[in-house]
């Protein structure tokens, strides 16, 4: 799908150096050439743009440019690598996988670059704790719980050995699947037009 994006800003590869360099070269081919077209942007025009998830379809807001951490970022699209740092901050994503796309809700469209799941596309929904999910996280959590039975024990102690592994399945257990690779993200999108305004 021609997606009809607002234009992020002119992203110069050649010019990438250090860690910068590093993050680019770890994307997937099929991101980096999403991201050399046309290096993210936001949706306009009048069409909703949707994927599939299990909790129900997320309407996309826009893709995330690539640009290096030292640059000033634009206020829109949102720039992958200065929301990553943000993001490995606040600690709610875990190591391995980067946002590359906000839906209208603030949830978030991620990638992983993690070495056994290379590629897949994950959604992180905001209101995963809120109950109109039913049990998908629920459960999702439970076998976490179930691998750690001493688990608050250890969320306790920073320096128990299974912390920071505990914290890192909890963080996995927010996201769920949703395709195998950017280009099956991308087929996944739909479009519809808004409805019309009694107005």
């Amino acid at each position: 799908m021609r997606l009809d994006l607002r234009a992020g800003p002119r992203l110069d590869i050649d010019a990438l150096r250090g860690r910068d360099l590093s993050r680019w070269r770890k994307l997937p081919p099929e991101l980096r050439a999403f991201l050399a077209d046309r290096n993210g942007g936001v949706m306009q025009g009048s069409e909703i743009v949707r994927y599939p998830t299990p909790c129900g379809p997320a309407i996309l807001g826009e893709i995330w440019c690539f640009l290096p951490l030292e640059a000033r970022p634009p206020e829109l699209p949102t720039s992958m690598l200065h929301a990553h740092e943000e993001h490995r901050d606040y600690g709610f994503l875990p190591p391995g996988i980067l946002a590359f796309a906000r839906c209208v809700n603030e949830s978030l469209a991620c990638l992983s670059v993690r070495k056994d799941s290379y590629g897949q596309v994950f959604h992180w929904e905001i209101t995963w704790q809120e109950p109109e999910h039913g049990d998908l996280f629920v459960e999702r959590l439970s076998a976490v719980e179930r691998r750690y039975p001493d688990m608050r024990r250890v969320l306790d102690d920073p320096r128990h050995r299974d912390h920071d592994d505990l914290l890192e399945a909890l963080a996995m257990a927010t996201l769920i699947p949703v395709a195998g690779s950017f280009t099956q993200w991308l087929d996944s999108l739909t479009t519809e037009e808004p409805p019309e305004s009694d107005g």
